[in-house]
């Protein structure tokens, strides 16, 4: 039997350091704004306790492989990253869910025809926001409320 360390040959992580940046979360003109703050996305290395519970790398790798396949990217960080980012692009609807968790609304979701992200925000000590990416997978429809688009960024 592999283990943990074999399965995931990167450097060695805590569960809560973020590998890579995957974008920015857009400000949103609807109603309830105030709760959806701007803030970079990251992924984390992550978790992955059981079947549908976990978040980050880890849990991407763990469950959802096959999405990564259809795309023909590796099973490695960077290949989660593209993956993500391949949904996180001009065009994603933004929605959310409005459910509450620590006064909070979560999970905010992206999503395209490649598949759906879903967030947490986390509101950093110096008053900032971060969203951390939870999963990503194939899904063929959206969750949820729209609340959002993300635009195409202006050049000068």
């Amino acid at each position: 039997m592999a283990s943990e360390d074999n399965k995931h040959p990167q450097v060695k992580h805590s569960k809560n350091t973020i590998v890579g940046v995957v974008g920015d979360f857009p400000t949103i003109k609807a109603p309830n704004t105030e709760e959806f703050p701007t803030g970079e996305i990251v992924l984390k290395y992550g978790d992955h306790l059981t079947q549908s519970r976990g978040y980050g790398y880890v849990h991407i790798l763990a469950e959802h492989t096959a999405d990564l396949d259809k795309h023909k990217l590796p099973h490695s960080i960077e290949g989660v990253l593209e993956y993500i980012r391949m949904i996180i692009r001009p065009g994603a609807g933004v929605y959310t869910e409005f459910f509450m968790s620590k006064n909070k609304y979560i999970p905010t979701i992206f999503w395209t025809k490649v598949g759906i992200v879903i967030l947490q925000r986390e509101e950093l000590p110096n008053g900032t926001n971060r969203y951390s990416v939870i999963t990503a997978y194939g899904k063929q429809s959206p969750v949820g409320q729209k609340i959002g688009t993300i635009e195409n960024k202006k050049t000068s």
